[in-house]
């Protein structure tokens, strides 16, 4: 039995909708999959609903943006519980992405490499924007090859064009998660520095650690899954599936067994 932990949407930067999605993960073999979205749980009724008909185990699960200290750091929390009012919460975030996709098509016209800020929301497709989308319609108007070369030039972290985002701190992120039953798990880890912001995470209920990602080499991974023994963290992992084509995140290609799975159920909070 096999569960891939961590995937997107369209209600965010995923370019399947969820029923093909769903379709993809009864093609890639994988017993259950849990939805992972930036910042929505939008897109989590109507996989749930695809998924359990198909006879898929669906983990309904959100990443959250928080900001500790001078870190992005991302929060998957499964099991999470959608409601009317964590929607309103989360609308702040989805606020602040629009606001900050505007701000990237300014700076990218001071650099001489206008884009529209009308062709990035066609892109998003009334989901979550984000730097992907800024990407696409970059190589779109001919100012990049690739998606992964529009990072690199202009929307990376160190590029002209990026705006960093305005998130949750820590307290406020990990107890919204406990608040409406989530189970929080650091994502890749080993994409940021983690040593640095461990305890704080720690201190704040921190359940696991993705240890199986494609983006941490194996000797990360043999690190983390160390480092989560020693704390006594729950060992993850997800293909983090945006889009069909890509090299490394091909859903069902990480995952978890069903005993990990049961363990993750297991420190769901109590209400």
């Amino acid at each position: 039995m096999r569960y891939d932990l961590h995937m997107h949407s369209t209600a965010s930067d995923g370019a399947l909708s969820p029923e093909q999605l769903v379709r993809l993960a009864l093609e890639s073999g994988v017993n259950g999959i849990a939805l992972t979205d930036h910042d929505t749980v939008e897109g989590l009724d109507e996989t749930g609903r695809l998924a359990e008909a198909a006879g898929l185990r669906f983990i309904p699960g959100i990443e959250l943006s928080i900001q500790e200290k001078d870190e992005d750091v991302h929060m998957l929390g499964y099991f999470i519980q959608p409601s009317a009012e964590l929607r309103e919460i989360l609308s702040e975030i989805s606020e602040m992405r629009l606001r900050r996709a505007e701000r990237m098509v300014e700076k990218l016209s001071e650099i001489d490499k206008p884009i529209e800020m009308e062709a990035v929301l066609r892109q998003a497709a009334g989901g979550e924007v984000g730097r992907p989308h800024v990407a696409a319609v970059l190589v779109e108007a001919g100012h990049a090859k690739s998606s992964q070369g529009a990072f690199d030039l202009y929307i990376g972290n160190d590029g002209p064009a990026y705006v960093p985002k305005s998130m949750m701190d820590a307290e406020r992120g990990m107890n919204l998660l406990r608040r409406f039953g989530a189970v929080p798990v650091m994502a890749h880890p080993a994409l940021y520095d983690y040593k640095k912001v461990l305890p704080r995470f720690l201190d704040l209920g921190l359940v696991g650690l993705e240890v199986d990602h494609p983006s941490q080499s194996l000797w990360q991974r043999a690190e983390l899954r160390a480092l989560a023994g020693e704390l006594g963290l729950l060992c993850t992992g997800g293909s983090d599936f945006h889009a069909p084509g890509h090299p490394k995140k091909i859903l069902g290609s990480h995952g978890v067994s069903a005993e990990t799975l049961a363990a993750l159920e297991g420190r769901r909070p109590r209400s």
